[in-house]
């Protein structure tokens, strides 16, 4: 019975050709998803290989160029000062700083938000945003309208960490622009100058909390003291008029003497 069968079948039939074709099929699936694999690890390997480098750049871009500043922008020299917050760091009362205005030291719990400011920051909140990498521009109540002006325009240029306000302590010059242990003072507004050391120092330099957020939500303009008119009063006394010199030579009630 089987030689009959074997007579049946057409010419060229291979009774294995199935069998052959599935253990290809499994075959060739193996290696289709050893391939999927190997892909899947490599592209694991350049993920991690990149994540690696990236904390590696990040690192060194916190721990030593960010810490990189400056000594002079635009010819204005940079002073540097102390970058400890001291301690304790967060205090509940006035803290009397070194420097004034203040750019590092014990500060209070809260930061000042970021933004402009129509009345003066208190230094402890001050300070505090600052150590959250904000830069400030401080300026005495009595320069200019215009350049308050200029230097509220440029704050609010920016989104975050930056701030400007009236001072109310003593400065060296009108205008200072502070950042974390880092100050530039400024006889005249100079809207160059302060950019690049915004540029520099925001969100950087040397501040320990950079990474904190300080969003620009203050907005209040200052409103500069007006200057009395031509002839207006200052509040001031007015001097003393001078006494009338005594008359010489006849009139009056001087006597003459005689001769003798």
């Amino acid at each position: 019975m089987a030689k009959k069968n074997k007579k049946n079948r057409p010419e060229g039939f291979d009774p294995n050709q199935r069998k052959r074709e599935r253990i290809e099929a499994r075959r060739q699936a193996k290696a289709e998803a050893l391939e999927r694999r190997r892909k899947q690890e490599r592209r694991e390997r350049i993920v991690r290989r990149v994540g690696i480098v990236a904390v590696a750049v990040f690192a060194v871009w916190f721990f030593f160029i960010r810490g990189g500043v400056p000594d002079a922008i635009a010819g204005h020299e940079i002073e540097h000062y102390s970058t400890s917050a001291g301690d304790p760091t967060h205090v509940d009362t006035t803290v009397d700083y070194d420097m004034s205005p203040p750019v590092s030291g014990a500060h209070a719990g809260a930061p000042a938000n970021c933004g402009t400011y129509g009345s003066p920051v208190p230094n402890e909140n001050l300070v505090h945003s600052l150590e959250h990498g904000a830069v400030a521009i401080l300026y005495e109540p009595t320069i200019s309208e215009q350049e308050v002006r200029q230097i509220e325009e440029l704050v609010q240029s920016f989104e975050s960490h930056t701030i400007s306000a009236p001072y109310e302590g003593e400065m060296e010059t009108p205008i200072a622009v502070v950042a974390w242990a880092n100050a530039m003072r400024l006889n005249a507004f100079d809207e160059a100058a302060a950019r690049e050391f915004i540029d520099v120092f925001r969100e950087g330099g040397q501040a320990p909390e950079a990474f904190q957020p300080c969003p620009n939500d203050a907005d209040d303009d200052f409103d500069p003291p007006e200057s009395p008119a031509p002839g207006e009063s200052s509040g001031a006394s007015p001097p003393p008029e001078p006494s009338p010199s005594p008359k010489r030579g006849g009139g009056g009630d001087a006597k003459e003497t005689p001769a003798p």
